[in-house]
């Protein structure tokens, strides 16, 4: 799965190919059920924190069928907790062409 280190201190435009809800194991043992992001020509999936989830909410409803084709920004950041995370956020609309 995509970890931030991934990102090597850049920020990367994806575009989301497929959203799914998995049966993930915990560090506990059990299992919980997480959204898997997976992105247009990228290897590595997403697995969405709470935070991630709510920004992709806020930004795209919370049918996570219609995240599909949408495009956002992932970047490095820091979590509240002091750890390195995933930072979501919308992309910039593309710039114009020169004309």
């Amino acid at each position: 799965y995509l970890k931030s280190t991934d990102l090597q201190n850049r920020s990367a435009r994806v575009t989301i190919e497929r959203v799914a809800i998995e049966p993930l194991r915990q560090s506990s043992g059990a299992r919980e059920n997480k959204i898997v992001i997976t992105f247009a020509g990228k290897s590595k999936q997403l697995v969405a924190n709470r935070t991630q989830a709510r920004v992709l909410v806020e930004l795209y409803g919370d049918d996570t069928d219609g995240w599909t084709g949408k495009t956002i920004m992932l970047a490095p950041g820091k979590a509240d907790n002091g750890k390195e995370t995933i930072v979501v956020m919308a992309a910039p609309a593309p710039a114009a062409a020169a004309s």
